[in-house]
């Protein structure tokens, strides 16, 4: 929302109790905002909290237009309050990234940023149409009529620090407009408010850090409002100490809806983010983590293949597949990789090395859950895609050895509308549905007992079935199904013997100090 008109104060209050008001409103003379500033400094003992709340409002009515501007502040050590105030003293212009100033000013663009690019898509299409549609003549003799449309848009950016502190911002826009009959005229109104809170006491690291973090949500918070894709790899949190948690949810109330959510604890690092077209959950359990430098970078690579893969065979978009695998990369990025294994395990793909790496995948524990939509021909969304991929590490152990398994599983689930061939009547109402499914199973077993490999394996399945429907309008005319299906157990005890002697098994080891039982 643009108000460039100057903002005079009518009122203002300082009393001693703890928090400041300022009541504006717009004389609309053009003056310039006159300089008043409280004469005492605002403390609230040891509170240590801050809070900020403006609203913003904007009518259109056959009088002249009224604009209000209010807010209130409390904080033990006014960071906002000066910024405010150095704000009113100007002539004053709503935007978010003018209002905020300081650190916080990154955050307030973003929030600005989403709220412009709605208004130029949905919430705007909605509002302007709804305005322009109400026709003040319509009406009978001795009956009035009244219309009124509401419209909207909320979020909520929560972030909150390895030191506990916690910083909230919410954001809220309404519309509303509206018509009567009797040639009384119509109306279209606009109301904005936000509040910002912060709970402890940030140091310059954590504020640089929170200022680097907006700031990349910023750059692309209008792809995210009006698209469906994150670039994870600007939004790594996983690689600093400082943030802990991140979560941003927005919604407007026409499908315009989106939450993205990240953790980067002692205990967890995950991403989750869902829009209207995917949605992604990756979960990984820190505490599980073997931290071993063997097979670790091709085990990740085969990861992201098989992203890729299940995206390619399910005619995904490509924004939908890096969205995945950028995330998958972000999460997985920092894990520790060893050029030496590598090169080895290149040289020799055949060698006990490779063995080694197959009794576990030497990644952590996680869990990635991915879906993706999109618009059929009824014009709404729909999943094409879903795809699972889950890995979990077992250990047991006692006094005379120890026991591995690792479980990982990979499901994929799909549909498309295959390409028609050359139709000999182009009007005919016939399409092709291809439906899929995949599902790959692997279980490693490694047991130790008084320093010997009595028993290792690896067990494998795989099956596949893809459908074809023939749809001739609207009713199914055929179906043709086929299926594929493959299992198999390797015994690899020798070779796990050997390489437990060369003190090639690097990864077993590194389960046996990091796994927590």
């Amino acid at each position: 929302m643009d108000i460039s008109t100057s903002l005079k104060p009518i009122a203002i209050t300082n009393t001693s109790s703890d928090v400041t008001n300022f009541e504006l409103s717009n004389t609309l003379s053009n003056s310039e905002l006159l300089s008043s500033k409280p004469s005492e400094e605002v403390v609230l003992g040891q509170a240590e909290i801050l809070k900020v709340q403006a609203i913003a409002a904007q009518v259109y009515e056959p009088t002249p237009p009224v604009v209000s501007f209010d807010f209130a502040t409390s904080a033990e050590q006014p960071v906002l309050l000066t910024s405010f105030e150095d704000k009113l003293n100007v002539n004053y212009k709503t935007s978010f990234d003018d209002l905020l100033g300081g650190f916080h000013s990154n955050i307030g663009s973003f929030l600005d940023s989403g709220l412009t690019e709605l208004e130029q898509t949905g919430s705007k299409t909605i509002f302007t149409q709804t305005a322009a549609n109400f026709d003040a003549n319509s009406h009978t003799d001795r009956i009035t009529e009244s219309r009124s449309k509401h419209g909207g848009y909320s979020t909520e950016f929560r972030l909150t620090t390895k030191e506990g502190d916690t910083l909230t911002f919410n954001l809220t826009l309404d519309y509303s407009s509206g018509s009567l009959s009797d040639n009384q005229g119509r109306f279209t109104s606009k109301h904005i408010s936000l509040s910002m809170a912060l709970e402890g006491n940030l140091s310059d690291e954590e504020k640089q850090a929170i200022e680097e973090f907006a700031s990349s949500l910023d750059q692309q918070i209008g792809d995210i409002m009006s698209g469906d894709s994150v670039n994870f790899d600007k939004l790594n949190i996983f690689s600093d100490d400082i943030i802990s948690d991140i979560s941003f949810t927005a919604d407007s109330g026409y499908s315009e809806t989106f939450s993205l959510k990240m953790t980067n604890t002692d205990d967890e690092r995950s991403i989750s983010f869902d829009s209207k077209l995917v949605d992604v959950d990756i979960t990984l359990d820190n505490l599980s983590n073997p931290l071993n430098n063997n097979m670790q970078q091709e085990s990740l690579l085969e990861l992201l293949q098989n992203v890729k893969e299940g995206t390619r065979k399910a005619r995904d978009d490509d924004d939908h597949s890096r969205t995945l695998t950028s995330a998958i990369s972000t999460i997985f990025g920092d894990l520790a990789t060893s050029s030496n294994s590598n090169q080895a395990i290149k040289a020799a793909p055949n060698s006990v090395s490779n063995y080694s790496g197959a009794i576990t995948s030497g990644l952590p524990d996680f869990s990635i859950d991915y879906s993706s939509k999109a618009y059929s021909g009824s014009g709404f969304a729909e999943e094409k895609v879903g795809l699972a991929i889950k890995q979990n590490t077992s250990m047991t152990t006692s006094d005379s050895g120890f026991e591995v398994f690792q479980n990982y599983s990979y499901e994929l689930n799909y549909s498309y509308d295959k390409p028609l061939p050359h139709l000999k009547f182009p009007t005919e109402d016939l399409r092709i549905e291809v439906i899929g499914h995949e599902q790959q199973r692997r279980t490693s077993h490694f047991e130790v007992k008084d320093g010997i490999v009595i028993n290792a394996s690896v067990s494998k399945e795989a099956s596949e079935s893809i459908t074809e429907n023939t749809i001739r309008f609207g009713e199914l005319e055929d179906s043709k199904t086929t299926t594929e299906h493959s299992a198999s157990v390797i015994d690899i005890t020798e070779q796990a013997q050997q390489a437990l002697a060369e003190n090639e098994m690097l990864v077993v080891e590194d389960l046996m100090e990091h796994i927590t039982i």
